[in-house]
């Protein structure tokens, strides 16, 4: 099993006990965090996309509002990864930003795994990577959903909905994965570690 499948193996098992998300194209986490809601993706095998807009709505309103005007991409910029990571920049540094480009192109799948477990533990990686958005603004006690919507060659497409979700539901310990702890010790932990600020949606 490659790392990349053991990888996209053990965010489904997290997926599937989380009431939040909708398992479409793209593995899609949405949980309470300590200030409003955090959103948590991974990369589609194949192409990747451009980069991807985060749409929400309320209730039972129909209508969905985009959250961010410019796709969320990876970053490439150092000042930006420094400002995200803090006193961590030097850890992930040779790994956000290899001093030999090739070295990725050689090994992009043990590469990006690398990467994505990287984001696991340091949500600051995870918002480099384009694979996080933070909803501070969501209201404590009105209920949401999510849509990732990819931009690719085509056009854009909505790759994933998650299911209803309530801003201020956070407590420390718990998460929307919690439920899976016998059969999924791991996905415990990263949804124990969603709102703390890492792991899942501080994660994948």
């Amino acid at each position: 099993m490659t790392s990349r499948i053991l990888l996209r193996f053990l965010l489904l098992s997290v997926l599937a006990a989380s009431p939040a998300v909708a398992q479409d194209e793209t593995p899609f986490l949405v949980a309470p965090a300590e200030r409003g809601i955090v959103l948590r993706w991974v990369w589609d095998d194949g192409p990747r996309p451009a980069g991807y807009f985060v749409e929400r709505r309320q209730g039972s309103n129909p209508a969905w509002t985009r959250l961010t005007a410019r796709p969320i991409t990876r970053s490439r910029d150092r000042a930006f990864a420094r400002e995200q990571l803090g006193a961590r920049f030097d850890r992930y540094s040779g790994l956000l930003f290899p001093e030999d480009p090739r070295a990725e192109r050689a090994d992009p799948e043990t590469f990006h795994g690398m990467l994505l477990l990287s984001a696991d533990v340091e949500p600051g990686v995870a918002r480099v990577l384009g694979l996080r958005y933070d909803d501070t603004e969501a209201t404590t006690g009105v209920v949401y959903q999510y849509r990732l919507i990819a931009l690719t060659a085509s056009g854009e497409r909505v790759v994933a909905t998650s299911g209803a979700v309530g801003a201020g539901g956070y407590r420390p310990g718990l998460g929307p994965t919690s439920i899976a702890a016998p059969t999924a010790p791991r996905g415990a932990a990263l949804g124990r570690r969603i709102g703390e600020g890492g792991g899942v949606g501080g994660s994948w």
